[in-house]
């Protein structure tokens, strides 16, 4: 009796403990689905201002082919007017209408897909692919500020587990620093160089630059919040950019570039093994040319 008892006395203890457990456990995942919630706010808004920054240079790239399509449309109009339609002439006006409605969509698709709002989001990722589609956002900017950008991927394969468009962001903040970086930078020398490779513990993406450089002694200071070396900047793009390559277990260095400027290497899990590794040492890369490709001439 006298254990049944206190067995009952022990269950009505343990029963508020529990239920005060369960009440902290739920109080716990509010504050995380919160603290994420602000997380992916605080990114889309940065999104937003990096675009805003760059919109002059969209704008063109957006009216560039709109007004190639009015003065094709003008043109087709002259020849309708003609007795003896030039068939060949007007098929080929179509096909530059085309080409150029396409040019315009790829744009306006690109960016919608980094202006949306939507949860994070965890699926293979082409590496490849996203660089390639930032290049394209940034090739207006590239142009007006003589800046080349050249893309070196070298990776056997690029994949990697992660979110789309925190990926592409990662990739606009390292692009648009380099860019800033080289604002006094001789225009013949403005170049951003991209290399992606198979490094031993993952893929390696190193985005380098000519531009004003810094101090050794600086390189963490870097990605602190609020920490800039350039005139006018809010010193956010890089710290956002190594909390989204942390958020993807990777890791993420600076160093001085040897020659003037500064090389930001990403290392990021791979989620296969590769074959034997491309070393990332320009001194051991192979002597035959490996593709490249200049997205931005000066």
């Amino acid at each position: 009796m006298n254990a049944a008892i206190i067995a009952a006395v022990l269950l009505l203890l343990l029963i508020p403990a529990a239920a005060l457990a369960a009440l902290q456990q739920r109080r716990l995942n509010v504050t995380r689905a919160e603290l994420r919630r602000r997380e992916t706010e605080l990114l889309r808004a940065t999104r937003l201002a990096t675009l805003g920054e760059l919109s002059a240079s969209i704008v063109h790239e957006i009216t560039q082919p709109l007004g190639a399509i009015l003065a094709n449309a003008a043109a087709a109009e002259l020849l309708l007017a003609q007795r003896q339609l030039p068939l060949d002439e007007l098929r080929r006006i179509l096909a530059d209408i085309r080409a150029d409605e396409s040019r315009a969509h790829a744009v306006i698709q690109r960016l919608r897909a980094l202006l949306e709002r939507r949860e994070l989001e965890g699926a293979e990722i082409d590496l490849h692919a996203a660089l390639a589609d930032v290049s394209k956002i940034l090739a207006g900017a590239a142009r007006q500020r003589q800046i080349r950008i050249v893309l070196r991927p070298r990776a056997q394969r690029c994949t990697v587990l992660g979110d789309q468009i925190q990926m592409q962001q990662l990739m606009l903040n390292l692009l648009i620093n380099a860019m800033d970086a080289m604002g006094e930078t001789p225009p013949a020398l403005r170049t951003v160089e991209v290399d992606t490779c198979d490094g031993p513990r993952g893929i390696e993406l190193r985005v380098s630059d000519r531009g004003h450089g810094f101090a050794a002694e600086q390189s963490e200071a870097l990605f602190a919040s609020f920490f800039t070396t350039k005139n006018g900047g809010m010193g956010l793009g890089l710290s956002i950019a190594r909390a989204i390559v942390r958020a993807h277990r990777g890791s993420i260095a600076a160093a001085p570039r040897p020659g003037g400027g500064a090389v930001f290497t990403v290392l990021l899990p791979r989620r296969a093994p590769l074959r034997p590794p491309l070393s990332c040492d320009p001194a051991a890369r192979p002597r035959a040319p490996l593709p490249t490709r200049s997205v931005a001439a000066a």
